[in-house]
């Protein structure tokens, strides 16, 4: 006989059922042609999928960080057109998730490693992950990026290990390997070097790497006047 494990009239965690996973709808990339910037993220999250704009939770850092950084600001500099009465409003009031596919008009561009939306990505096996990176990597070929600016250092491990596997090197990415910010096409791991030349070779020849800290609420592991002095420096690096 099977026996339930029961306390104080609550089934343990032995017997709790599995949550199970909404479907949630598609968030498609913002691409286009010689982006000045693209952000990458990990996958949308239900806020986002639902409204159909990124970094969409109330929770989530990403467009405090972008203004406060002045991202467009720099990025608009390249326009040269000051008569934008529409890029004026935006610098002025500042971006919101609803702005994300009319940044597009002014070389910033949004997509994601893995295009299923899910509520967390502890809904995404490993090879679902390793398997979008492909993708990711013919979107940014195709949209000739100058700066390939990654939101969380979880999408640089997956991108790593995919091309660690192709390679067939034996190689794990650790902190005496990375540091935030832009991501050099060298290092003094001869291993690490190769996997960074690979990876450099498979961009636009203009294409920079820069990774970032996650802006999701859920990651606290960093303040975020700590995330906004690594976003000032990207901003100086544009």
């Amino acid at each position: 006989m099977t026996r339930t494990l029961v306390r104080r009239g609550r089934i343990t965690k032995s017997n709790r059922v599995p949550e199970r996973e909404v479907v949630l709808p598609h968030l498609k990339p913002s691409l286009g042609l010689d982006l000045e910037v693209l952000f990458v993220g990990f996958n949308a999250g239900e806020k986002s999928a639902i409204q159909q704009h990124r970094y969409a939770h109330h929770t989530n850092q990403f467009w405090k960080l972008f203004n406060e950084s002045r991202v467009l600001d720099k990025v608009s500099v390249s326009l040269g057109d000051s008569s934008d009465e529409r890029l004026a409003e935006l610098l002025e009031d500042g971006c919101q998730p609803i702005h994300d596919y009319e940044l597009l008009n002014y070389g910033v561009g949004f997509t994601s490693l893995v295009t299923r939306s899910t509520k967390t990505t502890l809904h995404l096996s490993m090879t679902e992950k390793l398997i979008s990176v492909p993708r990711l990597l013919e979107e940014i070929r195709e949209s000739n990026v100058a700066n390939i600016v990654i939101v969380g250092k979880g999408i640089w491990d997956i991108i790593v290990t995919h091309f660690t596997r192709k390679l067939t090197i034996k190689f794990k990415l650790t902190s005496a390997h990375f540091t935030w910010g832009e991501i050099p096409q060298g290092h003094e791991d001869e291993n690490y070097s190769s996997i960074l030349a690979f990876i450099y070779d498979s961009l636009p020849e203009r294409s920079r790497v820069h990774v970032l800290p996650d802006t999701s609420g859920l990651v606290r592991h960093m303040k975020y006047e700590e995330k906004l002095v690594l976003w000032k420096d990207l901003v100086d690096r544009l």
